[in-house]
């Protein structure tokens, strides 16, 4: 069918493999005016582009970015901002071809710019390390698809009664009314530990 795209984004640049996803393919996302988010391949042998899974939810995308390359985030005209994932491990083939809903945010204000990238500075430690108190430089770590930092050695751990900050995915965001944002992606007992800290 007939995509009106908006935006489109991968992992390719120097931001993945390629703009695959390990396997030599080469992926990307289309920001539809009309259909959400669709993920598509482009088989250069052929110089042919098909579409591989989509977003059935219709949403007025604003700006989509990949965070990995079967994770993606996308913005909306609501003010919102949504998480999709695609399933290769999915058994049926009607299962393949829809991109999963795994987060929904409320932001308040239109997003029209995601980035892969990060509002914080690294920082020269004298401790050695990562340098940056666990967030992984983008030019550095590939931005969104960046290895997970921790906090250098001797800096505080679960033995010294604090947790260590592992951060994946670093994304910036710009809305229309100005405002500049970050969003990180947590690792699973950075999350727990987080989510019962704000009980």
């Amino acid at each position: 069918g007939h995509m009106i795209s908006l935006y489109v984004d991968s992992l390719a640049g120097g931001r993945g493999e390629d703009g695959g996803d390990g396997d030599g393919r080469q992926l990307a996302i289309v920001g539809d005016l009309m259909r959400s988010i669709s993920l598509v391949e482009y088989h250069p042998k052929h110089q042919a582009i098909d579409e591989l899974a989509r977003d059935f939810d219709a949403n007025f995308c604003t700006s989509v970015t990949m965070l990995t390359p079967n994770i993606y985030m996308g913005s909306e005209g609501h003010t919102n901002l949504f998480v999709l994932r695609y399933n290769t491990e999915a058994r049926t083939e009607q299962a393949r071809c829809r991109l999963d809903v795994i987060g929904q945010y409320h932001l308040g204000e239109m997003a029209n710019k995601l980035a892969a990238g990060s509002l914080v500075m690294p920082s020269a430690s004298p401790a050695g390390g990562d340098g940056g108190g666990g967030l992984p430089s983008a030019s550095a770590g590939g931005g969104a698809a960046a290895s997970p930092g921790k906090h250098p050695p001797g800096s505080g751990g679960a033995a010294g009664g604090k947790v260590d900050i592992t951060v994946g995915s670093q994304t910036i965001y710009g809305t229309v009314d100005g405002t500049l944002g970050s969003i990180l992606g947590l690792g699973g007992k950075t999350f727990a530990f987080l989510n019962s800290l704000q009980r």
